[in-house]
């Protein structure tokens, strides 16, 4: 609905091993919501802890 990419550190789309370490990760995450939304408001890359703990980043396609 939002056309989100995920992607790893090079720009590739992530694998099904990395896809399930960071949906492990968003619980993780959740436990520790708190930590996990003040990356996002704190840190330059406005990632979250799952992000971070999977190597991974979301994005938005460039509108065509």
């Amino acid at each position: 609905m939002l056309k989100l990419k995920v992607a790893d550190s090079e720009g590739a789309r992530i694998g099904l091993l990395r896809a399930i370490w960071r949906n492990v990760a968003k619980s993780i995450s959740g436990l520790l919501f708190p930590v996990a939304i003040g990356m996002v408001v704190l840190t330059a890359e406005r990632r979250s802890l799952h992000d971070t703990l999977a190597g991974t980043w979301v994005s938005k396609p460039a509108t065509e």
